[in-house]
């Protein structure tokens, strides 16, 4: 899965195939150089200032997460269990901290929060019986985009907000499948995947805190951005552009 866009234009992608190799590509398409060894890589996030990348591998039948430094190409591995899935991270703002799903304890995937250096636990933020994915963090540090599924209704896109111990609230309750939703870096907008139309395509949503909690499914301002389909939505950095995969696998 693609990841964070630079003003440039330059991106790194990684094709979701068992064995993918992480790759650096140009705006024009053309490959730049590549990152690591090839691997069984599930998915990837991109630190906020381009240096390090948190990656999903393959192991022993489930998913661990790996901490790549992009300079040097050398990986550690975080979260060592090897029983259980750990995947799906995202970035604190500032680079330090990292909120991910695990399977822990014979659970559903629920939600923690770890450092990403030291030694210390990783905290749990969300545990119940629905399978739930991080997928962004607001630029402000404020809120986590997450997608639960499991519920009465397809994947949803909830929101958790991360002061004041505030319960998660729904950002996008639908009987449709939502979810891969990014927040824009001005934290303005929601770029997300729905098959409301009978196809995965990509939306664009004003995100607003005062709204939360109503699971809006038809608020002012939704725009339709892909054109043949698409999934994982991905803003440049100065929120000018995004970037998505067509359902013909073009780069879009």
């Amino acid at each position: 899965s693609s990841d964070l866009v630079s003003i440039n234009g330059t991106l790194a992608y990684s094709p979701t195939t068992v064995e993918s190799q992480l790759t650096w590509f140009d705006a024009e398409g053309k490959v730049l150089s590549t990152v690591g060894k090839p691997g069984p890589y599930a998915d990837m996030a991109l630190s906020p200032d381009g240096t390090r990348a948190l990656v999903s591998r393959y192991a022993q039948q489930h998913q661990a997460l790996w901490l790549l430094d992009i300079s040097r190409g050398t990986s550690t591995r975080l979260e060592l269990d090897p029983s259980t899935d750990n995947a799906c991270a995202v970035w604190a703002p500032d680079g330090r901290s990292i909120i991910f799903g695990s399977a822990r304890a014979g659970h559903m995937m629920d939600i923690y929060k770890k450092q990403i250096s030291g030694a210390a636990d990783a905290e749990a933020l969300i545990k119940s019986n629905e399978w739930k994915t991080p997928s962004s963090w607001s630029p402000d540090g404020r809120f986590l985009l997450y997608v639960s599924d499991g519920g009465v209704t397809n994947g949803d896109l909830w929101v958790l907000p991360l002061e004041g111990h505030q319960k998660p609230k729904p950002f996008l309750r639908t009987e449709f499948d939502e979810r891969e939703g990014r927040f824009s870096p001005d934290g303005r907008w929601v770029a997300y995947v729905s098959n409301e139309s009978g196809r995965s395509e990509i939306y664009v949503q004003p995100f607003s805190p005062d709204a939360l909690g109503e699971g809006i499914s038809n608020a002012g301002g939704k725009r339709l951005i892909s054109e043949n389909g698409g999934w994982d939505p991905n803003w440049r950095q100065d929120g000018k552009e995004l970037y998505y995969i067509d359902l013909d696998g073009k780069l879009m």
